[in-house]
């Protein structure tokens, strides 16, 4: 039941995708939701989602001849550099801050509830 519940939802939010170029923030969603995965989990999935759906999608456009390399290369090549450094960066940031950094999160989360 679990497992077409997931695909069903993932069918609509690919339609809505598609249609309308959001909804992509729903997938992670329905993964935490549905399937009971962790955030982390369901992000990962999630972006794995994106990328194969982009490259069926770059593969078809290709086969059309809709797809030019020369701008493409160089863009995918940055977004791969941008997500491997901020993998990065996140690593370095929960070595650094060893769980003090969610306690400055709770008390920002806490100072708001107070003044709001």
């Amino acid at each position: 039941m679990m497992l077409a519940v997931t695909m069903a939802g993932c069918l609509v939010v690919r339609l809505l995708i598609g249609w309308s170029g959001v909804a992509g923030v729903l997938l992670p969603i329905l993964f935490v939701n549905y399937c009971r995965l962790d955030t982390t989990q369901a992000l990962a999935l999630s972006f794995l989602c994106f990328a194969l759906s982009g490259i069926i999608s770059s593969v078809n456009y290709r086969r059309k001849g809709q797809l030019d390399f020369r701008t493409a290369l160089p863009l995918s090549a940055g977004s791969l550099i941008g997500a491997a450094a901020g993998a990065a960066l996140n690593r370095l940031q929960r070595r650094l801050a060893n769980g003090r950094l969610s306690e400055a999160y709770k008390n920002i989360g806490n100072f708001r509830g107070i003044i709001g």
